[in-house]
Order: C-alpha cells, then sequence, then structure tokens
C-alpha cells in the first residue's frame, strides 16, 4: 500500500467500496436475524460469524490501522503528506470516534443474552460515514454514472426502510402470535418474503391490506403510513431531481438543434449547408457537451483555465512545426486564445 492516500483516487474509492459494503452487511442481517431468528441456527451460525468477525469486523479494524491516518487533507490549497499531520487530522477532525465506537465489543453479552441478539451489534452502522463518502467520491470521480449511481443510492434507502417496516411487521406478529388473527404473518411460506412484501405495500399504499384488530396495530398501520408517505415523497422528489437533471443539458441541445434547424429552413439554406451545420452541433456536443467552452469554465481563476487549457491543447500545439521550439510561457499565451472551430 502507498505511503499517501489521495483521496481521489481510485484506491480510496476502492477501499471506500468494502467498507460501503460491510455497512451494507451490518445494516441489513443486524435486525434481520434479530427478528426472523429461523434464518440463524446451529447450521449456519458458524458462516454468519464468519462474515461478522472475519470478514466485517477485521476490514473495519484494517480501516483504522492501515487505511484511514494514510488519506491526505488540503490545508491552504497544499495536500498535506505529514505523517504526524495526517493522524492527528485522522483522530481530531476525522472519523475516529464513530471508527473506534463502531468496533465496540458488545458482542461478549452474546454469553449472557445468547448469539440470537444480534442487536449488540447495532454499534456497527455508525460507520454509514463510509457509505456516504463512498457515493460521494465516486459521483465527483466520474460524469457518466453519476445519475446511475444517485439512483441507486436512492435505490437502497428505499429497500432499507421497507426492510425495517419488514422486520418491526413480524416483530408484532410474533408478540400477538403468528397466526392468531387476520392482521399478522399467518406463518404459511418464507417469513420474511411474506412480512417484506406486506411491508412493500403498506409503504407505498397499494394493494388492500388487512384490517388493524388492536391498538398496537392501529399504531403500526399509522406509523407505517406517516413513514411512507414522508419518506417516499422525498425518494419521488429525488428521483425527479436527479432525471431533471440528467435531462437537462440534453434538452438544451435539442432546443439549440431546433432554434437552428427553423433558422435554417425560414431563409431556405441549401441542404448540403444545412447538414454542415448539424454536423457541427453534434459533434461539438458529443465531445464537450457544451457549445461555449469559456463559459463552462468562466468560474475557475485565469491561472487555473491557463494550465487547463495548456494540458488539453499543448498536443495540438507541439504538432505545429512553428511553434515546436516556442517557450512555454508563450505557449501559455497562445492556448488561452484558442477557440474551437470546425
Amino acid at each position: 500500500m502507498s505511503e499517501y492516500v489521495d483521496p481521489r483516487g481510485y484506491i480510496n474509492i476502492g477501499w471506500l467500496a468494502l467498507m460501503a459494503t460491510c455497512f451494507v452487511y451490518n445494516a441489513w442481517v443486524i435486525p434481520f436475524r434479530y427478528f426472523f431468528r429461523e434464518y440463524q441456527n446451529k447450521d449456519n451460525i458458524k458462516i454468519w460469524f464468519f462474515f461478522d468477525y472475519f470478514v466485517a469486523d477485521l476490514l473495519y479494524l484494517l480501516d483504522i490501522l492501515l487505511f484511514k491516518y494514510r488519506v491526505m487533507y488540503m490545508e491552504k490549497g497544499f495536500w498535506v503528506k505529514n505523517k504526524r499531520k495526517l493522524v492527528r487530522n485522522y483522530v481530531e477532525n476525522g472519523s475516529f470516534r464513530y471508527d473506534l465506537m463502531a468496533l465496540i465489543p458488545l458482542d461478549i453479552l452474546y454469553l449472557k443474552f445468547g448469539v440470537e441478539c444480534t442487536l449488540l451489534r447495532l454499534p456497527r452502522i455508525l460507520k454509514m460515514g463510509d457509505f456516504m463518502e463512498f457515493f460521494r467520491r465516486l459521483d465527483a470521480s466520474t460524469s457518466r454514472l453519476q445519475y446511475v449511481l444517485r439512483l441507486l443510492k436512492t435505490v437502497i434507502y428505499m429497500l432499507y426502510l421497507i426492510h425495517i417496516n419488514a422486520c418491526a411487521y413480524y416483530a408484532i406478529s410474533f408478540y400477538e402470535g403468528v397466526g392468531s388473527n387476520r392482521f399478522v404473518y399467518d406463518g404459511k411460506g418464507s417469513s420474511y418474503i411474506r412480512c417484506f412484501y406486506f411491508a412493500t405495500k403498506t409503504a407505498t399504499s397499494i394493494g388492500k391490506n388487512q384490517k388493524p384488530t388492536n391498538e398496537m396495530e392501529i399504531l403500526f398501520m399509522t406509523c407505517s403510513w406517516m413513514m411512507g408517505v414522508f419518506f417516499f415523497s422525498i425518494l419521488v422528489g429525488n428521483i425527479r431531481d436527479i432525471l431533471g437533471t440528467a435531462m437537462r443539458n440534453r434538452n438544451e441541445y435539442r432546443r439549440r438543434l431546433d432554434a437552428v434547424s427553423n433558422y435554417m429552413q425560414k431563409f431556405k439554406v441549401p441542404k448540403i449547408v444545412q447538414d454542415r451545420v448539424k454536423l457541427w452541433m453534434q459533434y461539438t456536443w458529443e465531445q464537450q457537451k457544451s457549445f461555449d467552452e469559456n463559459k463552462v469554465l468562466s468560474f475557475l481563476p485565469t491561472k487555473m483555465r491557463t494550465d487547463l487549457a495548456l494540458q488539453v491543447h499543448y498536443k495540438t500545439l507541439s504538432k505545429v512545426k512553428l511553434f515546436q521550439d516556442c517557450d512555454q510561457g508563450l505557449l501559455k499565451e497562445l492556448v488561452v486564445k484558442l477557440r474551437p472551430i470546425i
């Protein structure tokens, strides 16, 4: 492993992906194994423990001991590579406290409450910060998959909400007695799949559920409906914003193309010229997703725009014999004057 880790690099993003996977595993299976206890038995307990301690917890520990204190941070515009400062920043300003609390060994209380009490592992979900950081870093590092990632995160939230609701429904069914009335789980088929199906119908307010028969069931249904309406309205709003943002630039391109096409048709421009104009617009859009580079980069400082333009256009200038022996300072002055012309 490198001595220092760039927070924007693929090494950090890959490690965050592992942490996010471990977080999702813990957040999902901790309530699942506690409420649906038939899915954890003496035949598979060793498999569950392997993933608990030799995968998830081991990676959590390695995250503290070997990785997090290597991640660089920005100070006064420069990347810090001093080991003491990196450790101090991780401990004082980073996620050290949450990472440490996530590994609190409450599991030792299994000796008193039994291995079925998996809620003792709830501190593991304190690693949610790494889950959020993974999507933020991956979103910033790619432009093609950013909308897919945002939709994926939204879908994960939605499924987890239904998952928790399914666990609560089974808990009420177990407390009142499975099959004791028409509202609770009747004990047929796979308990988790049946409860997940019930929770999906309740949270989305689709389908006709059985009417509650007592105050506890009425309270559960009321909370489920309110939580479903609240969260799903947020999720639908997020999906609308994501799709709207994804289509905004494309709609702008279509609007400009239609305007130019109407203009050329109005003044009876020859078809060969129309085809050339449309080809230029299509090529320019596919290459840079914009018709005006200067407008896209206008918010950057002049020095940064010059450096960026030099990186983009230097190879083109270096192929011109006239500029091959020129000073780099002259090239910097030239690149800021370049304009895309086809």
